[in-house]
């Protein structure tokens, strides 16, 4: 109904036929197309007459003729750098004009508008919001077209000098941000001479001190971009962006943090990402301790969670005392924080035997995590089935044996009781990694199986075999498949 009704509104009755209801039963359009249209029709208006309110006066947007379009934007490029040099006004804004068509005929630009300014006055039109779109747009596109990659790398050159001179005057900082992404991004033939010309005019540098916080958003891709494309020798850069990126708001830490792990995605032996995140860690660690605004904080913490899988990074977590900002947090009121450091205990559990004797230390953690395997949410009671899992996989046999004695085995009983059928699995196959531990233990020492007597002492056994009742097949399987291989033996 209110589909209908959004289309039958007064507001739309004069752009539709009178005798709409009436046609609706053979209604040519979808209301979602009508809809749109309508959306269209009122843009264009708007638009046209805030331009005939500010009365502006822009060339004639004409189609090329088939002659033209054989005209490559090479040769443009020459005739713009003579007009250029002779000062025409109208000459540069025709062949900027051309060029414009040319990008908008492979569909780079639509509605372009251009005006009859020299674009040495750029930093003008920079700050008129009354056009439409600004001259810098073709510099833009212009980087995203690869037959201006075919261009001699001076003529190139020539037009990120020029660019970059406006903009640094204007301290146009978004756009000058755009503009470098524009070139990096770019995986021409020609790319590795324009970063390096870009690096040799200190472009990152400028970038960073003239940094606002409107920036940071363009700042964050532009390390995801550098981290991507330039050479290793030029790897320093980023260290510099991010020491210019002094961190001191919770908003800051969340977009960089979430910047760098899109790097670890994409993680390269080759790249030494080491020393940015033992900076950014320094950072993360000096926010928490001092500011201690957890509520802010769990959106870095989900993201930490990628972090700790790889090899380097676990150092870094012992050097901030990771262990402890997770004991801090992990009984936090908000489930999202719980979740999050229980993402990252789990995956410092895959570190091996050293890190998880760090783990077993906490003994206040683990007591938290015996309440929260009994008492959390399904999400969090998983991610503490999940870390007992990675202790029997990659751990030793002493931390078995500790694993055992801390107690954690018997409150398993509360996943094979849960009314989540992926809890009660998980628990399952966390019984059956511990009896088949047991098993090796009876063969070497030549001993009852020490994990069964304690299933049996805490009643598992019975939960596990009044699962033969569950109505999940799945379920019912893995409990009958445990009953026959362990039980019926003992």
């Amino acid at each position: 109904m209110d589909e209908i009704k959004l289309v039958e509104s007064d507001d739309e009755q004069q752009y539709q036929p009178q005798t709409l209801k009436s046609q609706k039963q053979h209604q040519p359009k979808s209301v979602q197309e009508m809809r749109e249209q309508f959306r269209l029709q009122i843009r264009k208006e708007r638009i046209e007459d805030q331009l005939e309110k500010k009365r502006m006066w822009f060339i004639p947007k004409q189609r090329l003729q088939s002659s033209q379009l054989n005209l490559s934007i090479n040769n443009l490029f020459n005739e713009l750098k003579d007009a250029y040099i002779k000062k025409e006004m109208n000459e540069i804004s025709q062949k900027l004009h051309l060029i414009a068509n040319i990008i908008d005929d492979r569909n780079r630009i639509h509605s372009l508008y251009l005006t009859q300014r020299n674009f040495l006055q750029f930093k003008d039109l920079l700050n008129d919001e009354s056009y439409y779109i600004d001259t810098y747009t073709i510099y833009l596109q212009l980087t995203q077209d690869e037959e201006y990659f075919q261009l001699p790398i001076e003529d190139i050159q020539w037009t990120i000098e020029k660019s970059l001179e406006l903009l640094v005057e204007n301290k146009q900082i978004d756009d000058l941000a755009n503009l470098i992404l524009g070139y990096l991004g770019n995986v021409s033939s020609k790319l590795l001479q324009i970063q390096h010309y870009l690096l040799s005019k200190n472009t990152i540098e400028v970038l960073c001190q003239l940094m606002k916080d409107s920036l940071l958003h363009n700042v964050c891709y532009l390390i995801q971009t550098l981290c991507r494309n330039i050479p290793e020798e030029c790897k320093p850069q980023l260290i510099v962006i991010l020491k210019h990126l002094k961190i001191n708001k919770s908003q800051e830490i969340l977009q960089t943090l979430f910047i760098i792990n899109k790097q670890c995605e994409q993680y390269d032996e080759d790249i030494n990402y080491l020393e940015i995140f033992q900076l950014f860690f320094y950072y993360l660690n000096e926010y928490l301790t001092k500011e201690n605004d957890y509520e802010s904080f769990y959106s870095a913490l989900l993201q930490m969670k990628y972090l700790s899988d790889f090899h380097q990074l676990y150092a870094i977590f012992q050097q901030f005392s990771i262990l402890e900002i997770i004991n801090k947090l992990i009984n936090y009121k908000y489930l999202k924080i719980r979740t999050a450091v229980l993402y990252i205990l789990q995956n410092l559990c895959k570190q091996g035997h050293h890190m998880i004797q760090q783990i077993f230390a906490q003994q206040e953690l683990i007591k938290k995590l015996i309440n929260i395997l009994t008492t959390d949410k399904p999400i969090n009671q998983s991610l503490v089935i999940r870390s007992i899992q990675h202790i029997l996989k990659y751990g030793s046999q002493q931390d078995f044996t500790v694993l055992i004695s801390l107690g954690l085995i018997v409150h398993l009983k509360s996943t094979v009781e849960s009314a989540e059928p992926y809890i009660v699995l998980q628990g399952l196959e966390c019984i059956t990694s511990l009896l088949n531990y047991g098993l090796q233990l009876q063969t070497q020492l030549n001993v009852p199986n020490p994990i069964f007597e304690i299933l049996q002492q805490n009643q598992l056994i019975k939960a596990i075999e009044d699962l033969q009742y569950h109505p999940n097949r799945e379920i019912f399987v893995q409990s009958q498949k445990l009953i026959n291989e362990f039980f019926r033996t003992q």
